[in-house]
Order: structure tokens, then sequence, then C-alpha cells
């Protein structure tokens, strides 16, 4: 950029302003709470990682923005979908039985 600045006789930050407004806007980001509700009502049993896999490759294969697995999780925790799932497993063994003989 220097070198290119000291060619035009331009200063570098004008030059990264112009440089930055003729780039293309950018994409706008697809709310990520339909899909998820549209995900979880095919297939309730599924948790935060698998959801978030099933829209990012959904909208890989669109072109579209990539969700943040934080962003999926942070939904479903609004939505009560976690919970919900965590009581539909519950817990197949304790880890510290009263009765376990060890």
């Amino acid at each position: 950029m220097k070198t290119i600045a000291d060619a035009l006789g331009a200063a570098r930050s004008n030059l990264a302003v112009q440089a930055s407004a003729a780039l293309p806007a950018r994409r706008r980001r697809r709310p990520a709470k339909p899909e998820i509700e549209q995900i979880i009502a095919g297939q309730p049993s599924y948790g935060y990682r698998r959801v978030h896999a099933l829209i990012r490759r959904c909208r890989h294969e669109q072109g579209g923005a990539v969700v943040n697995v934080k962003r999926v999780y942070r939904i479903m925790t609004v939505l009560d979908e976690l919970d919900r799932e965590l009581e539909r497993r519950s817990h197949r063994f304790a880890r510290y039985a009263d009765d376990c003989s060890i």
C-alpha cells in the first residue's frame, strides 16, 4: 500500500478509505431462529451441535453467511429446547449411585 501511495503521490489513509468503499456491501445475516425452529420441528432430539452442522451445510450450499455455533446455542437456550432435550434423554446411569459397591 505504501509503494502505491508513493507512486500516486497520495496519502495511504486516503487510499485505504477509497479501497474499502469500493468493496461490495457485506452480506446481510439471515436470522437463524426460523431455521433452528424448522430443524427442531422435524427432529426434536437434535442438539445444538447437530443443528449448527445442518444450518452450516445448508447455508454453504446456498452461498449464504455462516452462523456461529455460539449463536445457535444461545437461540436454542432461549427457545428452551436444550433443557427439553436433556429431560427427554434422562440420565442412563448415575455416576455415584448410593448402592454402588466400589
